[in-house]
C-alpha cells in the first residue's frame, strides 16, 4: 500500500501539472483571440511525431480560431508515414510560402526555428517540442522538454490535463508518433511518455495501426542496401557509408537503422546525394556520445543539422561545400 506521503505528494505534483497545463492552454487561446488564423509548419519530411502533435495541436484549438491550417516543408518519402496521413485522414498540405501572406500566427510542433535557416525568415509565434532547447528569442509561447521523448506526449498532457476526449483516430496519431519517436518505449523515455503511452493504448485503432505498421518499403530499397554493404567503411565501433544518388533521401535511414543492429557497431553515418544536396543520417548507441549535436557541430555552416542523442540528420547544399 502506498503511504498518505507518497500519495499526497503525488496529488499536488498532478495538481501544478494541471495548473500549469491549464495556463499554457489559456495563452494559447489569448494569442489566437487576438488573430484568428493559425499556420502550424512541420520542418522537412513529416514524421509521425510532428504529424500527431501538429494534428492534436489543430483539433485543441479548432473552437478558439477562424482558420488553421498545418503545412510541412519537405516530402512525403517515407511509405509508412503516407499510409498515417492517408489512412487517418490528416489534414496536411505542402507549405507555400505564400500562406504567410495576412500575417497568420505561426507554429511549429517537434521542431524550432532554426531548423528553418533554408526556408528563410519565418516569424514563429508559438513552439512546442522536445528536442534540446536552441535559441527562441521572439517567440511568444514555447513549451520546449527535452527530457520528454515525444512532443506527441506533451500534447497528449495538454488534451487530459483540460479534459479534452481524444478521438480514436487522434489517440491512434499521437500513439503511433509516441511508439515511433521512443522507439517503443526503449529509447529516451521519460515517466510521462510511460503515462501517455498507457493512456493512448486504450483508445488506438488497432485495425488503423497495423496497416500503417506494415506498410512496405519500395523495392528499390535492396539495391541500396546492396550499394551500401559493398561501399561501407567499418572503423572500430562506427560504420560509414555513402549510397549515392537517390531518389527517396529516407534510404539513408533504412540503411543505417540496419548497419545499427550490426553485434559491436554503436555509431553509423550514412550519407547520399538528392539532387543538389547531401543528406547524412546518424545513429549510435546513445552511450557516450550525442549524435544531435555532433551533427550540428560539424554541418551546421552548410545547411540544416539536428537531432537527438541517438539519431540525428544534416542536409547541405552542394554549392556550400565547394573548397570543403
Amino acid at each position: 500500500f502506498k503511504s498518505h506521503k507518497t500519495i499526497y505528494r503525488t496529488e499536488v505534483r498532478d495538481l501544478f501539472r494541471r495548473s500549469s497545463t491549464l495556463r499554457k492552454i489559456n495563452e494559447l487561446r489569448a494569442l489566437l483571440q487576438e488573430n484568428g488564423r493559425l499556420l502550424i509548419l512541420i520542418w522537412g519530411n513529416p514524421d509521425p511525431d510532428a504529424i500527431a502533435s501538429a494534428w492534436a495541436l489543430q483539433e485543441l484549438l479548432t473552437p478558439d480560431a477562424r482558420e488553421i491550417r498545418i503545412a510541412y516543408t519537405g516530402e512525403f518519402t517515407r511509405q509508412e508515414n503516407l499510409a498515417m496521413k492517408n489512412t487517418l485522414k490528416i489534414p496536411l498540405v505542402r507549405f507555400d510560402p505564400t500562406m504567410l501572406q495576412g500575417t497568420p500566427l505561426i507554429a511549429t510542433v517537434d521542431a524550432q526555428p532554426s531548423f528553418f535557416q533554408s526556408n528563410g525568415p519565418i516569424p514563429f509565434a508559438i513552439v512546442i517540442d522536445h528536442h534540446p532547447l536552441t535559441d527562441l528569442s521572439g517567440v511568444r509561447f514555447t513549451d520546449v522538454r527535452p527530457t520528454f521523448g515525444s512532443t506527441s506526449t506533451i500534447m497528449t498532457e495538454y488534451f487530459l490535463d483540460v479534459r479534452r476526449k481524444i478521438s480514436r483516430r487522434l489517440a491512434t496519431a499521437l500513439f503511433y508518433g509516441l511508439k515511433v519517436d521512443t522507439s517503443n518505449l526503449t529509447r529516451n523515455v521519460s515517466d510521462a511518455d510511460i503515462e501517455a503511452f498507457r493512456h493512448l493504448r486504450t483508445r488506438v485503432d488497432d485495425n488503423i495501426l497495423r496497416t500503417i505498421e506494415f506498410s512496405q518499403l519500395p523495392l528499390a530499397t535492396l539495391d541500396h542496401f546492396s550499394i551500401a554493404i559493398a561501399n561501407k567503411k567499418i572503423s572500430r565501433d562506427s560504420v560509414f557509408s555513402y549510397i549515392g544518388q537517390v531518389v527517396n533521401p529516407d534510404m539513408g535511414v533504412h540503411v543505417a537503422d540496419f548497419f545499427l543492429k550490426l553485434s559491436g557497431i554503436s555509431w553509423v553515418v550514412v550519407a547520399c546525394r538528392i539532387g543538389e544536396k547531401i543528406v547524412v543520417v546518424f545513429r549510435t548507441d546513445g552511450l557516450r556520445r550525442h549524435a544531435g549535436r555532433i551533427a550540428e557541430s560539424l554541418f551546421l555552416d552548410f545547411g540544416t543539422a539536428g537531432g537527438h542523442r541517438t539519431m540525428a540528420r544534416a542536409e547541405l547544399q552542394l554549392d556550400r561545400l565547394k573548397g570543403e
